[in-house]
């Protein structure tokens, strides 16, 4: 190759660098933006029946009863996906919040996540109609958690047949296994 050839391409080695970190940032972004809604779609199909068994509407309209799982999904951010369903007794509705990983962000998921690791998060929002419902108090929360100054009030008492990574506090046993079904409970264990 001749000298003059050589020395170009030297001259722009500092352009040719950022443009290349320029590509890999769009194909990770393209990449991972696709992942994330991929994700969320895989997730609405597992939970589709059981959305559909327990409210009359899901989805923001159920104008149409036979929409697509892409069209059941409000996507918020790149990584951030909400899901709405309503029309069950002594339940407002069901506000479901996926908080996935920044996949689409080559920072974050090159640097970040070495230091300060990202989980996906799903976040269940059910308000209840509170006048028609019996007060009552039930805490679960990690074993580890609970801290000595920190115990429950003295009228509560510790629940077992959990796993041994989870502590449950009720006033009465009747509404644990009322709300721990053994299907609900599966999932704890």
């Amino acid at each position: 190759m001749p000298q003059t050839i050589r020395v170009g391409y030297l001259k722009y080695l500092t352009e040719l660098f950022f443009v290349f970190i320029l590509v890999c940032y769009a194909l990770q972004f393209h990449l991972g933006a696709e992942y994330n809604a991929t994700l969320a779609l895989a997730w609405t199909g597992s939970n589709m029946e059981c959305f559909k068994g327990q409210f009359a509407a899901v989805g923001i309209s159920n104008a149409d009863s036979k929409k697509k799982e892409s069209e059941l999904l409000q996507q918020r951010k790149y990584n951030v996906f909400k899901y709405f369903a309503t029309g069950r007794a002594n339940c407002k509705y069901c506000l479901v919040t996926l908080n996935l990983k920044r996949r689409q962000d080559l920072v974050t998921m090159a640097i970040l996540n070495r230091f300060w690791p990202e989980l996906d998060r799903v976040i269940y929002d059910i308000p209840l109609a509170a006048s028609e419902l019996f007060p009552c108090i039930f805490i679960l929360q990690r074993r580890d958690a609970v801290r000595p100054k920190d115990k429950p009030m003295a009228r509560l008492q510790a629940v077992s047949g959990l796993s041994s990574q989870f502590a449950v506090f009720s006033e009465y046993r009747e509404i644990v296994d009322h709300i721990l079904s053994p299907e609900v409970a599966f999932v704890f264990v």
